[in-house]
C-alpha cells in the first residue's frame, strides 16, 4: 500500500533533470555513488560524491556526469572486480554490454574516452530480457538477471574483468525449486566473498546465492511480517518457536509471531498483538523475560522511561497487562534507542547517541526496584545493541545500518569491550533502508536484522557462524580444488613433498589442507610428526578435529553442517593449521597413502580486514607407478642427423629410451 510510505529524506535533485534513473550503485565506504540515466538517446553514467556514508542529504557538490556513446537501455552499471573499468548492461534483441577503462581504480570521472562493446547475439541459451548485472568478485563471471522466469545467466571469462574474452555458451541456474523466480536487481559482494543478493521484482523478496563460479545455490533470506511500520526490538523464545516485535511507527505495539520451524523466520505467522501506545507511544526497545512472563518496553523519544508488563501465560500477548511500574532515566544523560539486558534481569543498558548506561535492579524485571549505577560506556553504536547467546559478545547498531562489533571480557559487562571490527550491514545495499535492531537466535547459528523495505517489514536471517568468523572476525576464507581442479593420482605410488609459494600481507595467515579420498576427509602435515585429519564427512554429518594436541582425534559435529563450516570451527584450533612453511619442511613419511585422488583446501585469512594473503602455486613431487613416460629433449636425450638417412639419438642418462618410427 502506497499511501503508507514513508520517505526519510528527498526527494534530493543532483544537477540537470534526466529520466529513467536506474541502478544505483555505492562504493564500499558509502561515500560515491553511481546511477544511469537514459536523456533521449544518450546513456549517461552519474557520479556523486557524500560526507556522510550513504546519506543523500550530503552531498560534496563534487559530481560528474558522462555521456557514452554505443549502449542504450541500460539496467546497472557495476565495476569490474580491480576497478579499472565499469560496465554497463543492456538489451534490445540481444544482450549487450559495454565495457569503459578508467585511469583512477572505481572513479568514473577519470574515463579516457574508450570502450569495448560486445553484442553477444551468439550467446546459447541466450535471454530474453536483462534486468540486472553484476561481476563475481575474481572477475571472472558475469551474472544477468532476466524479466521471464529465466534464472541467472552466467558468462564465463576467458580473461578476468575482460569482456571481450566472454565464451558463446553460458550456463543458465533456474534457482532449484524457485523456478518462477521473477529477478529484478542483483549485487555482489566485492570483498571476495561467494554472496550474491537477488531481488525479486514482483514479490518485494530478497534472496541470497552462494556462487562458485558458475555454480550457484538459492535460498530466500527474507520474510515480510507488516506492513509499513518500524520494528525497533525483538526477542525470541528459547526454543525458537516465538517471537516478539516492537515497533515505534505507526503503532507503537508489539507483535507475537508464532513458528512452525524454529527459528525459520520463513514460516512464521502473526498470532497476537498488543499495543503499548498509551504508555510508550515512541516504543524503541523490548526486552522479555526467558519464561515470557515479563516484558520491559523503552520509551524513548522526551519520555524516557522503562515499562513493565506481565504476562500471566508466557510467550502469550493475548494475557499481557501493565503493572503500572516504570522507571525514569531522564534524570540522568542518558537518551534512549534501543535495550541491551541479560538473562536474569537484573542489569539494564539503555543505549542511544550519548551511549550505554548501566541500570540495575535489585528485584529481578522489577521496574520499582532500579536505579542507576553510574556506569556508561560511549563508543558503542547510537541505534541498539544486542549480547550473543552467551553474553560474551556485543553487536552496537549505528546509522546507517552500520554494525560495531565487540568481545567481552566479563559476559553481559559492555565497559569490558574491546573492538573488533566495523562494517555496513549487506542489506542496506539492496533495501536503501536501514534496521533499527539486532536480534540473535537462542540457538547461537542465526542473527536477525528487520528492515523496512518497500513499504513492508521483512526480516533477515543470517547465518551466525558466517557472520562471526567470515564478516566481522578472521574473515577466513575457504577454497578447495574443483572437479575440473581435483588430481587424478591412480597411478600414484607416494607424495614425496609439496612445496606451496604464497604471499602473506602484514597479520594475515595462509593455511593448507589435503585430501586423498575425494574430499571425504582433509588431513594437515608437519615436519616429522605425520598428517592430522582434520575435517570430515562422517555419513552425511561433517565435523572437526577438536582435540588440542597434533596426534590424537576428537571428532566434533560443525555448527553449519557443511565442508566449509567444518573447515571454519577447525580453523579455531591451533593443531589444526599448516603454514605454507609447515609444508614445505614435511618429509616423504609425513604424507599419507595416496588414493586415486588428491584435493587441496586453502585457508585464507584477512585476520583485519585490510592485509590480504593470496596463494599462487602448488608443486607436488611424487612416486608413480607407470609403463612409459615421456622423455624431455636436452634432458633426458639428445639427437642430430649424420646422414640424410639417419638420425642418431643419445641418452643423457641411465634411462632405457624407447623410439618409435613412424
Amino acid at each position: 500500500d502506497i499511501t503508507t510510505a514513508g520517505v526519510a529524506s528527498g526527494p534530493h535533485a543532483f544537477g540537470d533533470t534526466y529520466i529513467s534513473n536506474r541502478g544505483i550503485l555505492w562504493s564500499d565506504d558509502g561515500l560515491t555513488a553511481w546511477w544511469c540515466t537514459e536523456h533521449t538517446t544518450t546513456t549517461r553514467l552519474m557520479q556523486h560524491s557524500f560526507t556522510s556514508p550513504k546519506d543523500i542529504t550530503t552531498p560534496t557538490g563534487t559530481s560528474s556526469l558522462i555521456n557514452l556513446d554505443h549502449i542504450a537501455g541500460t539496467k546497472n552499471p557495476f565495476w569490474a572486480s580491480d576497478g579499472n573499468s565499469f560496465i554497463l548492461v543492456s538489451y534490445s534483441t540481444s544482450v549487450r554490454l559495454a565495457q569503459y577503462p578508467v585511469t583512477t581504480p572505481y572513479d568514473a570521472s577519470t574515463w579516457d574516452n574508450t570502450s569495448t562493446l560486445i553484442t553477444t547475439s551468439g550467446l546459447s541459451p541466450a535471454p530474453s530480457s536483462v534486468n540486472g548485472a553484476a561481476m563475481s568478485a575474481n572477475g571472472k563471471y558475469i551474472y544477468i538477471t532476466s524479466d521471464s522466469n529465466d534464472g541467472i545467466y552466467i558468462i564465463t571469462l576467458g580473461t578476468a574483468n575482460d569482456i571481450s574474452t566472454y565464451e558463446t555458451t553460458i550456463k543458465v541456474n533456474h534457482y532449484g525449486t524457485n523456478s518462477e523466480l521473477n529477478a529484478a536487481g542483483i549485487i555482489t559482494r566485492r570483498n571476495g566473498a561467494n554472496d550474491i543478493y537477488i531481488k525479486e521484482k514482483s514479490l518485494d523478496e530478497i534472496y541470497k546465492a552462494e556462487a562458485y563460479g558458475d555454480n550457484i545455490s538459492l535460498t530466500n533470506i527474507t520474510a515480510q511480517v507488516g506492513s509499513g511500520g518500524s520494528v525497533a526490538g525483538m526477542q525470541w523464545k528459547s526454543d525458537g518457536l516465538k517471537c516478539f516485535l516492537v515497533d515505534f511507527y505507526p503503532s507503537d505495539t508489539v507483535h507475537e509471531y508464532t513458528l512452525s520451524v524454529a527459528w525459520d523466520f520463513t514460516t512464521a505467522t502473526r498470532t497476537n498483538t498488543f499495543s503499548v501506545a498509551t504508555e510508550a507511544p515512541s516504543a524503541f526497545g523490548l526486552a522479555v523475560s526467558p519464561d515470557g512472563t515479563k516484558m520491559i518496553v523503552l520509551h524513548a523519544s522526551s519520555g524516557r522511561r522503562l515499562y513493565e508488563y506481565t504476562l500471566s501465560t508466557g510467550w502469550d500477548l493475548s494475557t499481557a497487562s501493565y503493572t503500572t511500574n516504570s522507571y525514569y532515566f531522564g534524570g540522568t544523560t542518558a537518551s534512549g534507542q534501543g535495550l541491551a539486558t541479560n538473562p536474569s534481569g537484573t542489569e539494564f543498558w539503555v543505549i542511544g547517541s550519548l551511549g550505554a548506561f548501566k541500570f540495575t535492579a535489585s528485584t529481578p524485571w522489577d521496574m520499582t526496584s532500579v536505579s542507576y549505577s553510574g556506569v556508561s560506556v560511549s563508543g558503542l553504536g547510537d541505534y541498539s545493541g544486542t549480547f550473543n547467546t552467551d553474553g560474551t559478545k556485543y553487536y552496537g547498531l549505528s546509522s546507517p545500518s552500520k554494525v560495531f562489533a565487540f568481545d567481552l571480557s566479563t559476559p553481559y559487562d559492555l565497559n569490558t569491550n574491546t573492538l573488533v571490527d566495523t562494517r555496513y550491514l549487506i542489506h542496506h545495499w539492496l533495501f536503501g533502508a536501514q534496521t533499527y535492531v539486532l536480534s540473535f537466535a537462542g540457538n547461537g547459528e542465526k542473527i536477525y536484522m528487520p528492515v523496512l523495505g518497500s513499504g513492508n517489514v521483512y526480516v533477515l536471517e543470517k547465518s551466525l557462524q558466517s557472520f562471526e568468523k567470515q564478516y566481522y572476525f578472521d574473515a577466513a576464507a575457504i577454497a578447495t580444488t574443483s572437479s575440473a581442479g581435483q588430481i587424478d593420482t591412480t597411478y600414484w605410488t607416494d607424495i614425496n613433498s609439496i612445496s606451496i609459494t604464497d604471499n602473506i600481507e602484514g597479520s594475515s595467515t595462509a593455511h593448507y589442507a589435503f585430501s586423498t579420498d575425494n574430499k571425504t576427509t582433509f588431513f594437515v602435515v608437519m615436519f616429522e610428526s605425520g598428517g592430522r585429519n582434520i575435517v570430515r564427512d562422517n555419513a552425511g554429518t561433517w565435523e572437526y578435529n577438536s582435540n588440542a594436541t597434533y596426534g590424537l582425534e576428537t571428532w566434533t559435529a560443525a555448527a553449519t553442517n557443511s565442508m566449509e563450516g567444518a573447515f571454519l570451527d577447525a580453523v579455531g584450533v591451533s593443531a589444526n593449521l599448516t603454514s605454507s612453511t609447515d609444508v614445505n619442511a614435511a618429509l616423504d613419511t609425513d604424507f599419507p597413502a595416496t588414493g586415486n585422488t588428491l584435493d587441496i583446501a586453502y585457508i585464507l585469512d584477512s585476520v583485519n580486514g585490510s592485509d590480504v594473503p593470496s596463494s599462487s602455486i602448488a608443486t607436488i613431487n611424487y612416486d608413480a607407478n607407470i609403463l612409459n613416460q615421456g622423455a624431455t629433449l636436452n634432458t633426458d636425450y639428445e639427437y642430430d642427423q649424420p646422414a640424410t638417412d639417419k638420425v642418431r639419438v643419445k641418452s643423457l642418462g641411465n634411462y632405457n629410451l624407447k623410439i618409435r618410427v613412424m
